[in-house]
């Protein structure tokens, strides 16, 4: 059995150590931090490929993450459900890439267009409540075998094993001396649930915003604040936010603030999945760089990874 270590533990290492125990790999998972406190733990997560370069590889990976989220939904415990909503388009000419990559969509109906949208498309997606999914994936790591190693690593010369696969995502600046990851900043707001349905709006003029109802409250966005790497939230953006997305749907106008969070998406020109073969030998497969779409593409690429290891 060949073995393999995964450095790193958010949604994309998670997913590519459980797609490589699948395969028959020994797999272990090391990381600085336990998965619920990674970026991955404060994302929205809606299956969107958002901020993810190249448009080939990337429409590639989220439909065949779309279709593994899909199977998942049917899993008790897993913390997906496929939640229909609305895509909101600010002008008529703008690309609407998304619809090659959905089983169905239809047209919004223009009486329910917000002011300012001029169309809709209205389609059903994986949404991820990412506290129960990560624990998810953790716990078949460890029903497949996989063992989980809290610990910081320096230098991936440190770690001992004949084929790795990092997915350190801004760590890499670091660890695999990669000048171009940059962090992207999201702060999100998380209310009392008071509607039901998702909606994304990323060309509003006044910022990208987006509506993620979950089991037991709404995820409210965002930001996207390319090399900004403050982790506070700050109070004027959590008005702002709650405010956008109050004019697309009121009835969240009086639904109570109950969280404010704020992560750093890893953010890179272009996703890094590829292999390098080092001087002593040793295989190891990057996987980072995937701005904000982690979970959206965290299937499809760990199933490259999986191929680039031979399986």
């Amino acid at each position: 059995m060949r073995e393999v270590t995964v450095l790193g533990s958010g949604v994309i290492g998670l997913t590519s150590a459980l797609v490589l125990l699948e395969r028959g790999f020994r797999a272990r998972v090391v990381a600085r931090d336990f998965a619920w406190r990674t970026t991955s733990a404060v994302a929205a997560a809606i299956w969107f490929p958002y901020e993810a370069r190249p448009p080939e590889r990337v429409n590639a990976w989220a439909r065949h993450s779309y279709d593994a989220f899909a199977r998942l939904a049917h899993r008790p415990g897993a913390g997906v459900a496929m939640t229909q909503g609305v895509i909101y388009a600010r002008t008529h000419d703008g690309p609407r890439w998304w619809r090659e990559l959905m089983p169905a969509w239809q047209p919004a109906p223009a009486s329910d267009l917000p002011r300012g949208v001029v169309a809709g498309d209205v389609l059903t997606v994986p949404v991820a409540e990412m506290p129960i999914y990560l624990q998810y994936l953790v716990g078949e790591i460890q029903r497949l075998g996989g063992h989980l190693e809290q610990r910081t690593v320096q230098a991936i010369d440190d770690l001992d094993a004949p084929a790795l696969v990092n997915c350190t995502g801004l760590g890499a600046r670091t660890l695999a001396a990669d000048p171009s990851v940059y962090p992207i900043r999201g702060q999100i707001v998380c209310t009392e649930r008071a509607v039901d349905g998702f909606v994304i709006d990323d060309d509003n003029p006044a910022g990208i915003t987006y509506i993620v109802p979950r089991a037991h409250d709404c995820v409210l966005g965002g930001t996207a604040q390319a090399h900004v790497d403050d982790e506070r939230a700050r109070d004027d953006e959590t008005r702002a936010i709650h405010a956008r997305c109050a004019d697309l749907r009121p009835a969240l106008a009086s639904a109570s603030i109950r969280e404010v969070k704020v992560g750093l998406r890893p953010g890179r020109p272009t996703v890094r999945l590829d292999a390098e073969h080092t001087p002593g030998k040793r295989l190891i497969v990057h996987n980072y760089g995937h701005g904000g779409a982690g979970m959206t593409l965290s299937w499809g690429c760990a199933a490259e990874v999986a191929a680039l290891l031979g399986a």
